[in-house]
């Protein structure tokens, strides 16, 4: 499996991630944004959006992070990462899918406004950074709640839902946004900064 990844995307740090937990072995190509082709024909057969990550692989090629991630658990049968049973299985979907909704968006969009729009000489949007932190204080305390007294998500094991929000948690130091006021999410987070595989990924990044 050809892995086509970008060292500073959440979005493929999502996917790297999920690649270590499942112990699935993968070539990694680097893409530079600067240099590289999106656009190219070659690329459009990997990805019909253009868009990292993506993957080809003996099946066929699949592209945007949670979706790949799905298809390889169900192709693997990974079920401790993607639950077969339908009920797990709706559970994790619903929090994967509120995190990149609710709060993975702003995270992505503070750490833009704060550190790469300078970094490029683009002054920062401060409606946008406002408009950020406000969903954020919205959206945050449903994830903190659900976390109290839990290891994970599903409790017992890591899913694609932790994977998910650990990806985008990430990007909380370019977005100088730190989680002090919710305690269970940073619990949980510096349990999953511990974890073998995430290490594993600093080390691509």
């Amino acid at each position: 499996m050809r892995v086509y990844s970008n060292s500073h995307s959440p979005y493929c740090h999502k996917l790297l991630f999920f690649l270590e937990e499942s112990g699935l072995p993968y070539e990694l190509i680097p893409v530079e944004f600067e240099s590289f082709d999106f656009r190219s024909p070659e690329f459009l057969k990997v990805s019909p959006g253009g868009q990292i990550p993506a993957i080809e692989t003996e099946f066929g090629n699949v592209a945007e992070s949670t979706v790949c991630m799905r298809y390889l658990s169900d192709r693997y049968q990974l079920d401790d990462l993607f639950p077969r049973n339908l009920e797990a299985r709706a559970e994790v979907d619903f929090w994967t899918e509120y995190v990149n909704q609710h709060i993975g968006r702003y995270l992505v969009s503070l750490a833009w406004q704060r550190h790469w729009q300078p970094k490029r000489g683009i002054p920062t949007d401060q409606h946008s950074v406002v408009s950020s932190l406000t969903a954020l204080d919205k959206y945050l305390p449903v994830v903190d709640r659900h976390l109290s007294n839990r290891n994970f998500f599903r409790s017992a094991f890591v899913t694609i839902a932790d994977i998910n929000l650990m990806a985008f948690m990430h990007q909380s130091s370019d977005a100088r946004f730190y989680f002090h006021e919710w305690p269970w999410i940073a619990l949980w987070h510096e349990k999953m900064k511990k974890r073998p595989a995430w290490q594993r990924v600093l080390t691509l990044l």
